[in-house]
């Protein structure tokens, strides 16, 4: 083979094995979404993103399956990498700019906007604002008498100790008082809704209560729950009514040896906009195998007062899975009952308009989901309520397959909170829909 043609040869096999578009596009869309939450005055870190996400804008000039980036599900996960406060001002520009040009967002106009604010932060005069007050106001470390000879005499140096200062407490957030918020009688009398519309308005974070620049599911301080012991604070648990008789437990049983561990299920109403039975926050999803190519549309359940996730037996044969034997207790009001169950590993969801999937953790099974089609959500559910008008509700013919437990925190936190009016509903907007 002659040298020019080796060489056209040698092209044709790297493009081959590494050149293929839909591979390139993948590992940009990975590392775009995945990139660690920022926080706050960490400009180099601002830069280093903006200057990836420019390059991904540049490869989609090119690279067709990049248009994923343009979806409004990419768009919101790329904006959470940002700072609370960046975000803040990105739902700002990004209103004004619908507003000005009538016209969806696209990636660009992001993109175009973190650039700007790497560039703000960066700046050599004003860029780092971090007050600098406690800085200068930490005490240093006592200083030890020391004796020093100089010339046979004896010189020795005695340093006070500073009075320690006294930390001011923080004022309550909600009612102004001098105590936490996690403590504030006023806020525990609120309705749950109201209370989560208060945090995120505030910005507070869900787990441990204070302003912070993190959310939730980065939290490391979560504040533990008096009454069911889970990590959530106390004034945010939701009390089971006496009403609701489908409620139950499910945890492993104790055996000497692979217990797998304990898992509570409790279905909890959070629309309500029927008037017998209320309405269950039931999202439509995508759902596959993590290492199968099979997609199944189900409807999902999002349940904060369950600590595990779980699907239908059907589901897992649907999807070729096989998982490991194991039996649960399933813990009613008045009886307790070991059934027999599954543990699945692998499975992968996303939002019905995204090919973004995420990975669920370990899933039990049960027979069938103790949901009933009756709870999930309609759009005619909403037709009373004029300020619910521009809520659309996909539908897809399936039923409950999946119930998505606290243990998958990422999918389960509220993005936006449209409060009730009037004795009406309310609709939480988070991953994958309402």
């Amino acid at each position: 083979m002659t040298p020019d043609r080796g060489y056209e040869k040698a092209k044709e096999l790297l493009k081959e094995n590494f050149g293929n578009e839909y591979k390139i596009a993948c590992a940009y869309l990975e590392k775009a979404l995945s990139w660690p939450q920022m926080k706050s005055e960490d400009s180099k870190v601002l830069q280093d993103y903006a200057m990836f996400l420019r390059s991904c804008c540049n490869a989609m000039e090119d690279l067709e399956y990049m248009e994923e980036l343009n979806t409004v599900a990419s768009m919101r996960s790329i904006a959470l990498k940002l700072p609370y406060k960046l975000r803040e001002k990105w739902r700002n520009k990004a209103y004004e700019l619908q507003e000005q040009h009538n016209r969806r967002l696209r990636i660009l106009d992001l993109v175009s906007f973190i650039e700007r604010q790497a560039r703000v932060a960066a700046d050599p005069v004003f860029g780092y604002l971090q007050d600098q007050t406690a800085v200068r106001g930490r005490t240093k470390s006592p200083v030890k008498s020391q004796a020093l000879n100089s010339s046979g005499s004896s010189y020795v140096t005695n340093v006070a100790l500073p009075p320690k200062e006294t930390k001011p407490m923080r004022s309550c957030p909600f009612c102004s008082s001098n105590h936490p918020l996690h403590l504030c009688k006023e806020f525990g009398k609120k309705a749950h809704r109201d209370k989560l519309s208060f945090l995120k308005t505030k910005g507070i974070c869900f787990g441990c209560l204070s302003i912070g620049n993190h959310i939730s599911k980065d939290c490391k301080n979560r504040l533990t729950c008096n009454v069911c012991k889970k990590a959530h604070p106390s004034t945010l648990h939701i009390e089971l009514k006496d009403s609701i008789n489908k409620d139950s437990t499910v945890k492993e049983p104790k055996r000497p040896a692979d217990v797998i561990g304990s898992a509570s299920a409790e279905l909890c109403g959070h629309i309500g906009a029927g008037d017998q039975e209320s309405v269950l926050p039931i999202v439509p999803v995508r759902v596959k195998a993590a290492k199968g190519s099979h997609v199944h549309q189900v409807y999902a359940l999002l349940d904060p007062g369950s600590s595990a996730t779980f699907c239908s037996e059907e589901l897992m044969s649907h999807l070729n899975l096989k998982g490991k034997r194991t039996r649960i207790l399933l813990r009613t009001l008045n009886q307790e009952t070991s059934v027999p169950a599954y543990v699945v590993s692998g499975l992968k969801v996303s939002a019905l308009d995204s090919d973004t999937f995420l990975p669920l953790p370990d899933t039990f099974t049960q027979k069938e989901m103790p949901v009933t089609t009756s709870s999930i959500p309609e759009q005619t559910d909403l037709t009373h309520w004029a300020y619910l008008s521009q809520v659309k509700i996909p539908t897809i013919s399936s039923k409950v397959e999946l119930l998505i437990g606290t243990n998958a925190p990422n999918l389960l936190e509220p993005w936006e909170i449209i409060n009730s009016r009037n004795g009406g509903p309310y609709v939480e907007h988070c991953w994958g829909g309402l």
